[in-house]
């Protein structure tokens, strides 16, 4: 992964913890500085999740296999995976399992949010 896509990658976790600590300043949202080294998830902070953050130039619709990373990320920690993605000049989207069970790799039990806070 180069420069460029690192610091895009960590501005959009910022981003996305700002947005968190504005909605829920009781929390404290911290980047998962661990993440690179133990394939981890993005952003901790929010009771019971796990939080993957992607921010890409273009596009419409998260990809399976941002899905697929949370989920495998969060299972060591046995917390619920969350998927947080933004497109350049649109708001925030969250992808999060309607279900708390076991079994969390069934992507058509996920509940998409569009949050319309900049």
């Amino acid at each position: 992964m180069g420069v460029k896509s690192r610091r895009k990658g960590a501005n959009g976790e910022l981003e996305f913890i700002k947005l968190l600590s504005d909605s829920f300043p009781s929390y404290e949202f911290q980047r998962n500085y661990d993440q690179a080294a133990k394939s981890g998830f993005d952003v901790k902070g929010l009771p019971k999740f796990g939080i993957e953050v992607k921010r890409y130039k273009r596009g419409r619709l998260y990809q399976l296999d941002w899905w697929e990373q949370v989920v495998e990320a969060v299972k060591p920690h046995r917390l619920l995976p969350m998927l947080a993605y933004r497109f350049d000049r649109t708001s925030e989207v969250f992808v999060f399992h309607l279900g708390i069970h076991p079994k969390l790799d069934h992507h058509t039990d996920l509940y998409p949010y569009h949050c319309n806070h900049q």
